[in-house]
C-alpha cells in the first residue's frame, strides 16, 4: 500500500516498516514454535495460562505482539504511526477515505495481537494440555529473545539503531539520498496519533460485550442480516462497473470472501443438498458415483449451461487468435520472435513414436472411464480431458502442422454435436411427459457381460464428452497457430509437414 502511494516518504516508511515487521513477526513465529514443541499443540483453544509455565516465552510473545498492535514505545508503533500519517494525507476517492480504511485495518492487527495473549498466555492454568508446557533451554529462546530486544531498542532509540539502515535502503529504492528523522513522540497534532487511538479503541468496543462462539446457526433475517446481504449485492453489482480500478475491485470482492467465511462457520438450519444426492444416487439415478449422478442427473440443467459457457470461451479464443493472425503488425512481431532452441531436434523421434503408440491406449482408457462414470469415478467430462491430453501429446511431439494435417474432424463440429446431443437427450424426456433433462434407467443382463445399467444420462454424458474434447482441441489449436508463427524457419515448417524427414 505504501509503495502504491508513489512518494519518496512512503517508500522510506516502507523500508522502516519491513524492518520492524521482520523483527516482531520472526519473534512471534519462533515463540509459537516453542509452544508447539513443548505443549504439542498450537491450537489456542487448547492452551491458556502459559504465562505461569513459560515465563521467558511469554515475555517474548508479550513484547512482539504488543509491537504488532502498535503499542508505544515499541518499534512497530513508530512505523505504524508514520504509515497512518502518510495515509491521512493521501487522497483516494475522498480526502479522508484512505485514512479511514487504514484505521479499520489497524483494528484487526490489534485484535490479532491481543487474541494471541488472551487465549494463549493469559487466563488460568489448565489440567488438560496435550503435554505440559515448559520453557526449553536457551538454544530455543535465545534467537527470539534477541529479536524481542531489537523490538524494544528500535522503539526507544530509533535514530541510533535503525535510521542508518533505513537511509541506505530508502536511497537505493528512490534513487536519491534519503535522510530520515524518526521520533517516538510528535505531539498531539498529527492525525496519525488519533488514528492509532481509534484503532485500539475500536477493538476494545468490539470486545465490549460477551464473546459468543460461532454456533453455525442460521441468523434470522433481521435488520443486520438484511444490511449485510444488501452490501453483498451492491458489492457484486459494483465490480463490473469499477473493475478497472484494481484496488476498488479487490476491496469489493473481499466482501464476498468475508461473508462466505461467516456462512461456512455456522450450521445450516437444514440438511445440505449433498445429503440428498448421496442418499438418492442409487435409487434415484441408478448409479453409485454421486458426483457423476449429480452432474448429469440431478443438476443436468446447470451442467448444460456450463458447457455452453465453456464453448463460448473456446470460440472467443479462436476468434481472438484469428484476428491476431490477420493483423500485419502482429504477424511481423510474431515472426521476429526467435524461440530458444534446446539441445537435440525440435520433435525427437523417440517422443514422436511413443506418443503415437500411446494415443490409442489413451483413447481406450478414455472410453473405459466414460462407460463406468455412473457407478465409479469417471464420466464424460473426465473422458473428454483424457482424449484432449492424448491429442496434446501429439501436438507436443510432432508439431501443429503434422497433427492438424492428419485430423479428420472439425473442432467446431465437435462442440456443436456435443451441445446438440446433450440438448436432444433432454428434449427426449418430453415424449414421455417428463420435464426437460429428466433421466431414466434400467438394468439389463447382456451375455456374456454381467448386469449393466442402461441410463439415458449416458447420452447426455456423451454430449459432455464431445463438447469438452472439441472445446479443448479448439483452444489448443488456436494457441498452437500463434506459436507456429514465432520465428520458425522455412526449413522447420517444411519438416513439420512430414515427421519422417529432417528435424522433428
Amino acid at each position: 500500500m505504501l509503495l502504491g502511494f508513489g512518494t519518496k516518504a512512503a517508500a522510506t516508511i516502507t523500508v522502516f516498516h519491513i524492518i520492524n515487521q521482520a523483527t516482531l513477526k520472526a519473534a512471534l513465529f519462533m515463540a509459537a514454535s516453542i509452544v508447539d514443541h513443548t505443549a504439542h499443540t498450537r491450537d489456542l483453544h487448547r492452551l491458556g495460562g502459559l504465562r505461569h509455565l513459560m515465563t521467558i516465552t511469554f515475555g517474548i510473545a508479550l513484547f512482539a505482539s504488543q509491537s504488532m498492535a502498535g503499542i508505544p514505545p515499541l518499534n512497530n508503533f513508530l512505523s505504524k504511526e508514520m504509515m497512518l500519517e502518510e495515509a491521512a494525507h493521501t487522497v483516494w476517492l475522498t480526502p479522508w477515505a484512505m485514512g479511514v480504511m487504514v484505521s479499520i485495518g489497524a483494528v484487526f492487527s490489534v485484535a490479532c495481537s491481543f487474541r494471541l495473549l488472551a487465549l494463549g498466555f493469559l487466563g488460568p492454568l489448565r489440567d488438560d494440555y496435550p503435554h505440559k508446557p515448559y520453557d526449553p533451554g536457551p538454544g530455543f529462546w535465545s534467537a527470539p529473545a534477541f529479536l524481542a530486544l531489537l523490538v524494544i531498542l528500535i522503539g526507544l532509540f530509533p535514530m541510533l539503531t535503525a535510521a542508518w539502515l533505513v537511509d541506505a535502503a530508502a536511497s537505493a529504492i528512490t534513487g536519491e539520498v534519503v535522510e530520515v528523522h524518526i521520533s517516538l513522540w510528535y505531539g498531539l497534532g498529527p492525525p496519525a496519533l488519533w488514528m492509532s487511538v481509534a484503532s485500539i479503541g475500536g477493538y476494545l468496543m468490539l470486545q465490549g460485550g460477551n464473546h459468543l462462539p460461532l454456533t453455525r446457526e442460521m441468523p434470522p433475517v433481521g435488520p443486520v442480516v438484511f444490511t449485510v446481504r444488501a452490501i453483498l449485492m451492491i458489492a457484486g453489482l459494483a465490480v463490473p462497473f469499477l473493475h478497472r480500478d484494481r484496488l476498488v475491485a479487490l476491496i469489493l470482492t473481499g466482501v464476498v470472501g468475508l461473508l462466505a467465511y461467516a456462512m461456512m462457520m455456522r450450521e445450516a438450519a437444514f440438511d445440505p443438498i449433498s445429503a440428498f444426492h448421496l442418499a438418492q444416487s442409487k435409487p434415484g439415478a441408478g448409479g453409485t458415483n454421486a458426483v457423476n449422478t449429480s452432474i448429469v442427473d440431478f443438476c443436468g440443467y446447470d451442467t448444460f449451461g456450463e458447457i455452453i459457457v465453456l464453448g463460448i470461451a473456446a470460440l472467443v479464443i479462436c476468434a481472438l487468435s484469428e484476428t491476431l493472425l490477420r493483423s500485419p503488425s502482429v504477424t511481423r512481431r510474431l515472426a521476429g520472435v526467435v524461440p530458444e532452441r534446446e539441445a537435440g531436434g525440435r520433435h525427437p523421434m523417440m517422443l514422436a513414436m511413443s506418443t503415437r503408440l500411446l494415443l490409442p491406449m489413451a483413447m481406450m482408457v478414455g472410453v473405459y472411464i466414460y462407460l463406468r462414470g455412473h457407478s465409479l469415478p469417471g464420466g464424460g467430462f473426465v473422458a473428454g480431458l483424457i482424449f484432449a491430453i492424448a491429442y496434446l501429446m501429439q501436438y507436443m511431439a510432432s508439431g501443429y502442422v503434422w497433427s492438424h494435417a492428419r485430423q479428420r474432424y472439425d473442432h467446431h463440429a465437435l462442440i456443436g454435436w456435443g451441445v446438440m446431443i446433450a440438448m436432444l437427450s433432454g428434449v427426449g424426456a418430453w415424449a414421455f411427459g417428463l420435464p426437460f433433462l429428466s433421466s431414466g434407467f434400467k438394468y439389463a443382463n447382456l451375455w456374456p457381460l454381467e448386469e449393466l445399467e442402461l441410463a439415458t444420462a449416458a447420452i447426455f454424458d456423451l454430449g459432455v464428452f464431445l463438447f469438452i474434447l472439441g472445446a479443448g482441441l479448439l483452444a489448443l489449436a488456436s494457441l498452437s497457430r500463434l506459436a507456429q508463427r514465432t520465428g520458425e524457419s522455412a526449413n522447420t515448417r517444411a519438416c513439420d509437414t512430414d515427421p519422417g524427414e529432417g528435424d522433428r
